[in-house]
């Protein structure tokens, strides 16, 4: 699949359960060893963000994450997906995983 801004290679998303704990979950592309190989579909477990909407904001600046174009973080209020992005999707994963193992 190409790269660049017409196709996207990774997927993130903000969703907030019946508790309001918001959790971010996606999809990456991890690319092949073998360079004719197509890219595999990584898909991502599930992070726990935070406890409360109070603590989303300073969340994700924290990790560095965006909303995406569109994206509106009140549509967590209507158990809708909210889109994020990242500049670099292996360090944000690296740094989910690490929080993850100290919980």
């Amino acid at each position: 699949m190409q790269k660049g801004t017409l196709y996207m290679d990774y997927g993130l998303w903000l969703l907030a359960d019946e508790t309001g704990r918001i959790t971010l979950t996606g999809w990456s592309e991890a690319d092949s060893a073998d360079p004719g190989a197509a890219p595999k579909t990584d898909h991502w477990p599930i992070y726990t963000l935070c406890d409360s909407r109070d603590e989303l904001p300073s969340r994700l600046t924290e990790l560095g994450l965006d909303l995406a174009p569109g994206a509106d973080l009140n549509d967590l209020d209507r158990a809708w997906d909210v889109y994020v992005q990242h500049p670099d999707i292996a360090t944000l994963r690296g740094a989910l995983d690490r929080q993850r193992t100290r919980q």
